[in-house]
């Protein structure tokens, strides 16, 4: 294994654990049930969720999240300073929603990290929303 596949090999696993997984439903003409699948380094994945696609896509949520912390303080301190912080974080989340930058469940964990990194409570609608993707 050279050091540039072990970095990458590396780089995958620091991805959070509870990162939501890509769920595509394809479909394919025919009258057989069949599995949308892409192969990676001898592997099979749903469609956009190889190792180097989930991990650009992790990044991104991650810098977005941080992103989101920097805004959230500021609103805090400033112009919403009236709201509570569980407020201003699904205020953002609306928002994140609205752009079409990342799935549901990427936005939805993009705020929880967010809470996260910034010591706040979690939402009653974050906490909804992954109530009931495990429920499903």
């Amino acid at each position: 294994m050279n050091s540039e596949t072990e970095t990458l090999s590396e780089n995958y696993d620091s991805i959070a654990s509870d990162f939501p997984k890509l769920n595509h439903l394809g479909s394919v003409a025919g009258s057989q049930m069949k599995l949308l699948a892409v192969k990676f380094e001898n592997k099979y994945y749903t469609p956009g969720d190889t190792p180097p696609e989930r991990f650009k896509r992790w990044q991104n949520c991650e810098d977005i999240s941080r992103q989101f912390c920097s805004a959230s303080l500021n609103s805090k301190a400033g112009k919403r300073s009236h709201m509570s912080e569980e407020a201003i974080i699904d205020q953002y989340l609306e928002r994140l929603l609205h752009t079409g930058w990342m799935t549901t469940a990427e936005a939805h964990w993009t705020m929880r990290r967010t809470t996260h990194l910034l010591g706040w409570p979690v939402s009653q609608k974050i906490k909804d929303f992954f109530n009931d993707l495990e429920a499903a």
